[in-house]
């Protein structure tokens, strides 16, 4: 008696995963441009293509899963990472914006025991003016702006007690008291 030829059994054929090796690039060059401050806007798209690609690579049947788990994970954390980055920057972009459109007074203040002259300014432009005794001037500015404040005798033959004062928003940021010429400086940043 023969026997029939036996027929060996298939050998199952592994094969890959393509959604789930294209989730997995998507999501590491997403983490990769996440960190990045505006730029990283691209990652909510590759991180959201990432996810997709991973989930229709976890649905396949007989197909690897590994990739497509990492490939989704990865989208998820850029998505997380690039929305943490741009919600940061955001509000630090919004702060230099205020900081920047933020009115100032700024006061002058100077005295001399005879005839002297106050140079006065700030970054916007500069004046002087001739004075004996107190004098005071106030201007406003906006945004970020230095002032500057000098005194000075105008008779050299006997010295003077001359001084200088600025008052930004109310706070002295800088006095000076001297004989014949004295300078003060500020800026509305560090007030």
């Amino acid at each position: 008696m023969t026997l029939p030829p036996a027929h060996p059994a298939p050998i199952p054929v592994k094969t890959g995963n393509g959604f789930g090796i294209t989730a997995l690039v998507l999501g590491i060059v997403a983490v990769i441009f996440s960190f990045i401050p505006l730029v990283g806007i691209v990652s909510f798209f590759l991180g959201g293509l990432a996810v997709v690609f991973g989930i229709i690579g976890i649905t396949r049947k007989m197909r690897p899963k590994g990739t497509s788990i990492a490939g989704l994970v990865l989208g998820v954390v850029s998505i997380v990472i690039a929305g943490i980055i741009t919600a940061t920057t955001a509000a630090f972009v919004s702060s230099v914006d205020a900081e920047m459109s933020k009115e100032a007074t700024i006061v002058y203040k100077a005295t001399s025991e005879s005839d002297a002259t106050a140079m006065f300014g700030a970054i916007s432009g500069t004046s002087n003016e001739a004075f004996s005794g107190n004098w005071e001037k106030e201007s406003t500015v906006t945004g970020w702006d230095a002032a500057t404040l000098m005194v000075t005798s105008d008779d050299y033959s006997k010295s003077q007690k001359v001084t200088c004062e600025i008052i930004i928003n109310g706070k002295s940021v800088a006095k000076q008291s001297g004989n014949d010429s004295v300078s003060c400086t500020g800026d509305t940043f560090s007030e």
